[in-house]
Parts: C-alpha cells; sequence; structure tokens
C-alpha cells in the first residue's frame, strides 16, 4: 500500500518503505516493533515518526518552522 499519511503508516505497518527521487527508489526501510493493536498517542510511535519526518527533510514543515530552509522536490 502506497499513502503519504505517516501516522496511518505507523499505525498499521510493521515494515515501512521511505522512497525518495525521481523515479522513486527505496531510500530506507523502517521496522516498527511495537505490537498490535498499537495505541495512536504511543511515544514510540511518536520518535519513529520523528525520524521519518527527517528522513523525509519534513521535520521543519511539521513544527511549523520557517519553510524557507525546506528543500523542494518539485521540477
Amino acid at each position: 500500500m502506497v499513502t503519504h499519511d505517516i501516522d496511518e503508516t505507523l499505525y498499521l505497518f510493521d515494515r515501512i518503505f521511505i522512497l525518495r527521487g525521481q523515479p522513486g527508489e527505496i531510500h530506507k526501510e523502517l521496522h516498527v516493533p511495537i505490537t498490535k493493536p498499537r495505541s495512536r498517542g504511543d511515544e514510540e510511535l511518536a520518535k519513529m515518526k520523528a525520524i521519518i519526518l527527517d528522513l523525509l527533510d519534513l521535520s521543519q514543515v511539521e513544527k511549523g518552522e520557517n519553510h524557507d530552509n525546506v528543500k523542494s522536490t518539485a521540477k
């Protein structure tokens, strides 16, 4: 399944593939070690979300910080 919703991904899946580039290539594979059923408010899921945002270079966007130095992948 492909999704752009990080929270949904962490809640539903045990393996996550981060894609980057044009065309998309696998940049990183992550394993979610938290047993199911998962709680959406789980602290470990929040830590993993921060890791994913950093991998996608989106951590500043998620925090509402200045967007001037966020890299754009649009061409």
